[in-house]
């Protein structure tokens, strides 16, 4: 199986918090829970792309990764040295780099992508610190007018909508290229309602719901039981497909 949302940074801090985001952690959970091969994903301000880059040059077997963008420099050089570096797609945190995807600022870079047909995850939770994006720029309707103008641009919603999962469900089914990632929420909103949405929709859209785990904000090991055991809530849902799905994206060499 691939978990396809996975953080590691150089020194093993992941911001402030006590999570372990080391690579050798991440071998050694990979080892102990069968975790085959792993998406890996650049974030600003806690690693380079270079860096990552070397991570996955050293082991093609195990990984493939997602490169970052800084907004505050040209894009189009970012973009060439993100593919000569080898990079299988790009992750855009528009709440925390304080972008609109909307904005005609950067309809050169999705322009590029499209040509490409370059995958970009965009990071779908909703809290925020500055005073921009507001949070209905971050909603997955938001995302309606990007998928239909760049067709051929795969565009994968993390965290599956959070808690406007029915709304990211039908983003996705209206279109072709857009896919959603089950990361963290399985086990962020444990105990509430939308455990039973997440299953549904897991149901219903399992030919497009991506399998990733968000360390090191949740171990390998414990995330999966997590995503085993809400799958179990209805018997129709296939998690051997959604433990796979991103290979219809992203090549691992197998």
């Amino acid at each position: 199986m691939i978990d396809a949302h996975v953080n590691i940074t150089p020194n093993g801090k992941w911001f402030n918090t006590s999570h372990d985001a080391s690579l050798e952690r991440l071998l050694d959970e990979m080892a102990e829970h069968n975790i085959r091969q792993c998406l890996l994903i650049s974030v600003p301000g806690a690693c380079e792309n270079r860096w990552l880059a070397g991570v996955v040059e050293r082991y093609p077997e195990k990984f493939r990764a997602f490169a970052h963008l800084d907004f505050q420099k040209l894009l189009k050089p970012q973009l060439l040295e993100i593919e000569a570096m080898g990079y299988a797609g790009v992750k855009l945190h528009p709440r925390s780099q304080g972008i609109y995807c909307l904005d005609a600022r950067w309809e050169s870079l999705f322009a590029f992508l499209n040509k490409r047909e370059i995958p970009v995850m965009i990071d779908g939770y909703y809290q925020t610190a500055g005073h921009t994006p507001l949070l209905n720029q971050l909603t997955p309707f938001y995302y309606d007018a990007l998928a239909k103008k760049y067709t051929q641009m795969q565009i994968i919603l993390s965290h599956m909508g959070a808690h406007r999962v029915f709304d990211a469900y039908y983003l996705a089914k209206s279109n072709p290229n857009v896919w959603l990632d089950n990361s963290h929420v399985l086990q962020y909103f444990s105990g509430t309602t939308l455990i039973s949405d997440f299953n549904w929709v897991m149901d219903m859209l399992d030919e497009k719901v991506i399998y990733g785990s968000d360390f090191p904000e949740y171990s390998l090991g414990e995330y999966y039981k997590t995503f085993r055991d809400v799958c179990l809530l209805r018997k129709t849902v296939r998690p051997e497909l959604i433990e796979t799905n991103i290979s219809k994206l992203v090549s691992f060499g197998d």
